[in-house]
């Protein structure tokens, strides 16, 4: 799967993290302990409103929305 997959390193609140990148997404998701490790004191999760689902129609359980520098 991943021999043309698009993967390299990316830069979160000056935390080096490793991606594998999608072009084709509307939404940059990353798992709750990569957030918990590069957001910053005064980062908060705010509810989202989107229902996200993958390529295959099954749901996405998504714990907030936030953002990154």
């Amino acid at each position: 799967m991943f021999d043309e997959s698009i993967v390299g390193d990316w830069e979160i609140n000056r935390r080096k993290v490793n991606f594998l990148f999608d072009t084709g997404t509307i939404k940059t998701i990353v798992a709750p302990r990569i957030w918990d490790e590069c957001k910053t004191p005064d980062s908060v999760l705010q509810p989202l409103s989107n229902i996200l689902v993958t390529f295959v129609g099954g749901p996405v359980n998504v714990i907030g929305k936030g953002r990154c520098k």
